[in-house]
């Protein structure tokens, strides 16, 4: 009889376990996020502050249900997300541009060894040649975006050519790894009210970035980009690199433990949203006509 008890008590012990190891995965992949995160948030507020049927999710499905949406200029610029808050301790490392064959593995190694979230905003041309690659960003609990599909100035096109570009990238992605991206990077930096609208109706965030590497420059060294970095990381910060050198590399095996030092904590660009949006929703306001106002208005790029 007690070897029985013991049994059924250590198989109900072992199906939590995978139940949760499951729950993890999915928060990983970006799948059924709708975690009360553990991550450092800004002082006085906490996910438990919200209701019980209130997550992440149904916050951010808030920002997709506006009646009459404006696109119009300077209106939309709203609904990007420059960076995030700034006493909330975290900091975003962005990618753009894979995945890269040699340089993505290389950066996901630095990830991994040192547990160090990331996002990569991928080129739909890249993923459709390395499948390989996109599950390992996923399998290393790194989040996948959207970089359109062959790195076109959006802002030239047609609302059509807009949403085939992204389409034909989330289905590549979809194809490579079972996850849809919820996010999306537009290349050069440039948007439009099109490329805004079409963004809103395919419910992509869009994200842009708050300190610039300039690591696509012939000129700027591994030690320029350390040095920026080291001097301009702060609570909010979406750092842009690209994945496709190895001066990037070497910065990123350089620059996670010092800036760990500074008190900040690495999170995802969905994360870095997620908590925009609590302190938006928290302080009565919901809706990307409410942006917080930690997210500032790069002046450099719309």
């Amino acid at each position: 009889m007690a070897r029985r008890l013991f049994l059924s008590g250590l198989m109900f012990f072992l199906i939590l376990v995978a139940a949760a190891e499951s729950e993890a995965a999915k928060n990983r992949s970006g799948e059924g996020r709708e975690s009360r995160s553990p991550i450092p948030i800004p002082s006085g507020l906490a996910w438990s502050a919200l209701p019980t049927h209130i997550t992440s999710e149904t916050l951010r499905q808030m920002d997709f249900a506006e009646k009459s949406p404006s696109f119009d200029f300077p209106a939309r610029k709203a609904r990007y997300f420059y960076n995030g808050l700034p006493d909330s301790h975290c900091i975003a490392l962005t990618f753009d541009d894979g995945p890269n064959p040699r340089y993505t593995r290389a950066i996901l190694g630095i990830l991994r060894e040192k547990k160090v979230p990331a996002t990569f905003f991928l080129l739909g041309e890249n993923v459709r040649r390395y499948h390989d690659i996109v599950c390992d960003i996923i399998a290393s609990g790194c989040e996948v975006g959207n970089h359109s599909f062959s790195h076109a100035n959006m802002g030239r096109f047609t609302p059509a050519q807009i949403r085939e570009e992204l389409n034909k990238t989330q289905e590549e992605v979809k194809s490579a790894c079972g996850v849809d991206p919820r996010i999306v990077r537009f290349p050069y930096g440039v948007s439009s009210a099109d490329v805004a609208r079409v963004a809103y109706e395919m419910r992509l965030d869009i994200f842009f970035w708050s300190l610039d590497t300039d690591d696509y420059k012939k000129g700027v060294t591994k030690e320029d980009m350390v040095n920026t970095i080291l001097k301009d990381a702060k609570g909010g910060s979406i750092i842009l690199m690209h994945d496709r050198g190895q001066k990037e590399v070497d910065v990123v095996r350089e620059i996670i433990d010092r800036i760990r030092a500074k008190g900040l904590e690495f999170v995802t660009c969905s994360e870095m949203a997620d908590r925009v949006r609590m302190k938006r929703y928290l302080e009565g306001k919901t809706g990307a006509s409410h942006p917080s106002p930690a997210v500032k208005k790069n002046t450099d790029k719309e």
